[in-house]
């Protein structure tokens, strides 16, 4: 079973507080999972570059003897201890229906495989550093910073990078995929239930999301002071439906 260095990403949203709910979110990782994640800032990467690229520059921030690195948003909230995991190169969950769509139309290698990864959480080993490197080469072009010729610091809807590392990381290596438990899009993906996630993400929510996650964190808080766990039976699925579809592949 792998050993990962855990790393909390908080770059794009740096309204006064978020540094705090990064913080937060480590003491609760650490707390459930006995590591404590470090916490990633702007300033802790060297180059100007779209506030949104920042994940990918992760291998340089992370420590040199670091063999696996599990890197999520800050904005994506710890609720259990994860589950171990086996041997693998890169790992992370299925992305939202609609994305999986959109993201086919502009990749032949998602379209092939027929999956897009949600890549605000994913757990990667050394190896794949070169595509990281190539990441940073791409985010370094205006087509990545611009649009239509004018500075864009959205990034193409804050989320371009993911179809580039889809294609590079589906390229070249096995994607191990994770249940949507260990991602829950929880504002988006509102068909899912998940009765024991691992991490909610509330990405997407824009002004509303750190409410949404600093409520769910102190209800989680009360529930344990009290004495009681989140933990329990993992029951993933459609609402309606506790089918088989978030079932490891």
């Amino acid at each position: 079973m792998i050993k990962y260095h855990p790393m909390i990403i908080q770059t794009s949203d740096l309204r006064d507080g978020c540094e705090d709910h990064a913080n937060a979110a480590a003491a609760r990782f650490e707390k459930l999972n006995g590591v404590r994640p470090q916490v990633v800032l702007q300033k802790d990467v060297d180059e100007e570059i779209n506030r949104y690229w920042y994940p990918v520059w992760i291998w340089d921030i992370a420590p040199d003897d670091a063999e696996y690195i599990l890197c999520f948003d800050s904005k994506i909230l710890p609720m259990r201890k994860l589950p171990e995991l086996p041997d693998l190169k890169f790992a992370a969950a299925m992305d939202r229906h609609d994305r999986v769509n959109q993201t086919k139309g502009r990749s032949p290698t998602v379209a092939a495989s027929g999956k897009c990864f949600q890549m605000q959480l994913f757990i990667a080993h050394r190896d794949t550093r070169p595509v990281f490197e190539e990441l940073k080469r791409l985010g370094r072009t205006e087509k990545y910073n611009t649009r239509d010729g004018v500075p864009d610091e959205t990034g193409y809807d804050q989320r371009i990078y993911f179809t580039p590392l889809n294609d590079l990381i589906q390229s070249n290596f096995d994607v191990y995929e994770l249940t949507r438990a260990w991602n829950w899009i929880i504002t988006y993906e509102k068909q899912y239930y998940f009765a024991s996630p691992y991490m909610i993400n509330f990405n997407g929510n824009e002004y509303g999301a750190w409410s949404y996650l600093k409520y769910i964190r102190s209800l989680a808080e009360r529930i344990e002071a009290l004495g009681g766990t989140l933990d329990g039976p993992l029951e993933d699925g459609w609402l309606g439906d506790r089918s088989s579809d978030c079932a490891p592949r």
